[in-house]
């Protein structure tokens, strides 16, 4: 019974100690914006519908990894493709 007892007041001391070395992160909301206000690349779009509706990229990377991904970097956004398709299109920060 006592080594229950010591094993039950052992874990509660543990757990209890690890939850106070937690840090706590804040980040305030829209304090960094982007200042573009455009459309963005919609998933699903190709490489050249992406450049036929806002021009060349700034800047072009990649193939890294498997399946291939690129990314596109534009003043206001960042586009990333998955071989030839958008899977994502992201606002810069100012």
């Amino acid at each position: 019974m006592n080594k229950t007892l010591l094993a039950i007041v052992t874990l509660f001391a543990l757990s209890t100690s690890l939850q106070a070395m937690a840090d706590n992160v804040r980040v305030a909301v829209g304090e960094k914006t982007s200042n573009y206000t455009g459309t963005l690349p919609q998933r699903g779009q190709t490489k050249d519908q992406v450049e036929s509706q806002f021009g060349p990229a700034n800047s072009t990377h990649g193939p890294s990894g498997t399946p291939p991904i690129y990314y596109w970097e534009y003043s206001g956004f960042t586009v990333y493709f998955e071989s030839e398709h958008v899977i994502h299109a992201v606002l810069k920060r100012r």
